[in-house]
């Protein structure tokens, strides 16, 4: 059975976060980071045919888990084609776990309607505390139906998360790991 799959874009994967770091004052939590994302994803694919990042989101009890973000921000250092200094890591953590952006975003890597969607989901989801984005996330269509019966980590299937049937079905044809 054919599933919409992309390969996630890292570089925009990496001003994706420093955008929202900076949105929010220069840091952010990974609850609202994954939920922001998770949101913009959505919002984008189905006005525009196409994800931001093309992450894989996974649900977890309370929330929504993006796997190219959770790998940029726990590993050792971020090795990235968009830094000179690939040993410069842009986003590391404080002593509460908390992301601190480094830098600026290159808001020159993300389109228009890519910084559009993701101000829609900092507006919807960026500053909310813990339990009201558990609260935001448990209304989620996609979240309740993967969640309900399935082990944690579960990945939530872009079918999903299309409303538009037309398009759905291009992208089944179409995506086989496209590049974003």
């Amino acid at each position: 059975m054919k599933k919409i799959t992309f390969k996630p874009n890292k570089e925009k994967a990496t001003e994706v976060l420093l955008w929202i770091c900076a949105r929010n004052g220069g840091s952010i939590c990974d609850y609202n980071l994954y939920a922001v994302s998770y949101f913009a994803e959505i919002e984008h694919i189905n006005q525009h045919g196409r994800p931001i990042i093309g992450d894989t989101y996974r649900v977890y009890e309370n929330y929504i888990h993006a796997d190219e973000l959770f790998n940029l921000t726990w590993s050792d250092k971020l090795i990235s084609n968009v830094q000179e200094d690939t040993d410069t890591y842009p986003i590391p953590r404080d002593q509460s776990g908390i992301l601190i952006g480094k830098r600026n975003p290159n808001t020159q890597v993300l389109s228009t309607s890519d910084l559009v969607c993701l101000g829609n989901a900092f507006a919807k989801c960026g500053q909310l505390r813990q339990y009201l984005l558990s609260n935001l996330i448990h209304r989620d269509k996609a979240w309740d139906k993967m969640v309900t019966g399935n082990p944690c980590h579960t990945e939530i299937p872009w079918e999903l998360l299309i409303k538009d049937e037309a398009l759905k079905e291009d992208l089944l044809e179409n995506s086989n790991g496209m590049v974003i």
